[in-house]
Parts: structure tokens; sequence; C-alpha cells
């Protein structure tokens, strides 16, 4: 009896691995990613698919266990310079909605040439351009170790001051999460979290 409960406890803990650099696979790992609710991301700020530019490096992992699984989505793409416009013009606008009408934006840090939409319990997710090259890096990393994705990676996210008036606490940020405090009906408050609607 104790053998197979310790054989059942071993079989739960197992995880699934899985890597992908073939960027044909791009537009599939994309729906799938959007569509797993373990990967907690619309990846927004990701292209619909690689048609208007020319892939560069393509990389996707994810890591499945019983609680949280850890993902990695790595795109990086070259452009003409009106295609690299019209696509930094997209990410530029991009917003969170949420089921209450309030609205996230993405931030933009000029200086560093970096949009970002998540950094937040070991979660990130941010598009980093390069003007000369006509380049936008996208990158959407939950709960990987930069060190042990085990992925070739030149657009680490640098340390990063979010603005005060944006910050979700703790100089954290996440686009596609909100946060709102609710009267509890006893004189408190409730701490309540909505997801960003499509």
């Amino acid at each position: 009896m104790f053998r197979k409960t310790l054989l059942f406890v071993s079989t739960l803990l197992l995880c699934s691995c899985s890597f992908n650099s073939n960027v044909r696979t791009y537009d599939d790992a994309l729906k799938e990613a959007i569509e797993n609710p373990d990967f907690h991301t619309q990846l927004y700020i990701f292209p619909e698919s690689t048609n208007i530019g020319t892939p560069t490096n393509y990389a996707y992992k994810s890591m499945g266990d019983l609680l949280t699984g850890s993902y990695f989505l790595y795109l990086v793409m070259t452009y003409d310079e009106e295609n690299y416009n019209n696509e930094l013009a997209r990410i530029d606008k991009i917003e969170g909605h949420f089921p209450d009408g309030h609205t996230k934006s993405i931030i933009h840090y000029e200086e560093e040439s970096i949009y970002l939409t998540i950094s937040k319990d070991n979660r990130y997710e941010y598009a980093k351009y390069n003007k000369e090259k006509f380049e936008i890096a996208y990158v959407s990393n939950q709960l990987f170790s930069w060190t042990t994705a085990n992925i070739e990676i030149r657009h680490k996210l640098p340390n990063l001051k979010i603005p005060s008036e944006l910050d979700d606490g703790e100089n954290s940020y996440n686009m596609y999460y909100f946060y709102s405090d609710e009267p509890d009906g006893m004189g408190g408050t409730i701490h309540i979290g909505m997801y960003v609607v499509d």
C-alpha cells in the first residue's frame, strides 16, 4: 500500500517540459500560450504572426507542474522601416481593459527602449526595440530564472523603476491584473482582483 501511494505521489509531482525553437510553430505556440489559463498573460505585445518581418530568434519553453507552470516565450523580429514604425505604434497603444471599466496602459521607458506589461512576482513581459536595426525583441517569462531557462537571451530586462502612479506595490506592475478595495458590508474592505477582458 505504501509503495502504491508513493508511486501515485511521485507521478503527481512529475512535470511535463517542452521546448521548441522552430519559428514556423510561432503562430500555434502563441495561440496555445494565450489560451493556457496557467500562463497568466494575454501576450498583447507579441505580433499575431511573423509575416510582416523577419524572425531572427525564437523559443518557446513550458514546464507544467501541480501548482503554477513556468513559461517562456521569446521572439526577435527585424522589420523594414515602415513596418517597424507601425509595430511600435501598435505596441504603444496597448491597454488592458477590466470588467469594472478600469484601464491599465503599457509602460514605455524611452531611455531604455522598452515597453513593459509585467514585472511582478517573477513574471516579466516586455518588448525591447532597436531603432538602428529596426529590431524588436518580445519576451514573456513566467517563473523561469534567466539562467536556468537554457535560452540565449540578448535582451534581458534591466532594473526599472515603476512610476509611482502606476505601481501595483513594491515596485511591481501587471497590466493584465487590477486590484480594488471594495466594502465588505461590515465596515471593512475586501481586496478584489480582476483579470483583463479581451
